[in-house]
């Protein structure tokens, strides 16, 4: 497949079932639009329903489902908002929670136990939204020859472990409670997300993927293919298929997904930029709840 460009944007995707999985129960979204006043915005979507449980490709197909409606009857007008980031932040996980919800009413109707993880990607004139449960990922590529940087963390077991200093990183890959998640949609409980936002520039790559693709490799191995790949690939679809193949040649246990895009227009430049990173940091002193990052 060839990358396919939609005006100011570059983008790519590639997915498989793994060679020890019947099913493929990863589910994506790519969507590029324009906002009510005429501004291209950007989303991209993975959802990975959980392998243990019954209805795992169920509860991933309605989780992007559920965002599909809402980007195309919400989004456009929620970028442009009056009131800023505040109703879109609060929009986004108004629908993360309908979605845990209805996922926890299938499992009680059905009596079958159904969870998924949920990533979320919005760019939007040199703003990115980040809107994370689970262990799927979301890494930048500022710019050719940078090292890329994971802007989300895993809600695993083992990944709590070694942000405690409890387990080394070499260790987690191989535990055998790695795919324990602390945090879901569907699980028992309120689901808590993480939210982060921050400024991007144009040529900025941006790579979302499935635990069955960064969990066979390790951390300094993704990050190398990543930084070379986005500097070797003008293709972002060469580039998704490249991760995947090289995922595949090992045992690729899980099911393996990933999502590529990159801005290609101007985006904000000068004072419409230096605005808008006020914006942020504005709405963070307001609502001061989430992880943000406004450095490259």
């Amino acid at each position: 497949m060839k990358t396919t460009i939609a005006v100011h944007w570059q983008y790519g995707a590639a997915t498989h079932s793994g060679w020890q999985r019947t099913f493929n129960d990863d589910r994506s979204l790519l969507r590029m639009g324009m906002t009510i006043k005429g501004t291209p915005y950007a989303a991209a979507a993975l959802a990975d329903g959980m392998g243990g449980l019954a209805g795992a490709g169920q509860a991933a197909e309605s989780a992007i489902g559920g965002l599909r409606s809402w980007l195309e009857e919400e989004l456009p007008g929620l970028l442009e908002h009056r009131r800023g980031w505040a109703v879109l932040e609060a929009s986004v996980l108004q629908q993360f929670e309908a979605i845990h919800g209805a996922t926890r009413e299938r499992t009680r109707s059905q009596g079958k136990r159904q969870g998924t993880t949920l990533t979320l990607l919005l760019l939007f004139d040199s703003v990115y939204w980040i809107f994370h449960i689970g262990d799927c990922r979301v890494y930048r590529l500022a710019r050719p020859g940078k090292r890329p940087v994971r802007l989300t963390r895993d809600h695993t077991w083992v990944a709590r472990q070694v942000r405690l200093g409890l387990m080394s990183a070499d260790a987690a890959r191989k535990h055998p409670r790695r795919n324990v998640l602390l945090r879901y949609l569907g699980m028992a409980g309120k689901a808590r997300v993480d939210v982060r936002c921050g400024l991007y520039d144009p040529q900025t790559l941006f790579v979302l993927s499935s635990d069955g693709l960064h969990g066979p490799l390790t951390e300094p191995v993704l990050s190398k293919l990543l930084g070379e790949g986005g500097s070797r690939h003008k293709d972002v679809q060469a580039l998704c298929d490249a991760l995947l193949s090289k995922t595949l040649e090992g045992a690729a246990p899980d099911n393996v997904s990933v999502l590529a895009i990159r801005p290609i227009d101007r985006g904000r430049r000068g004072l419409r930029r230096f605005r808008a990173a006020l914006s942020l940091i504005a709405h963070r002193i307001l609502h001061p709840r989430f992880a943000f990052s406004f450095r490259e």
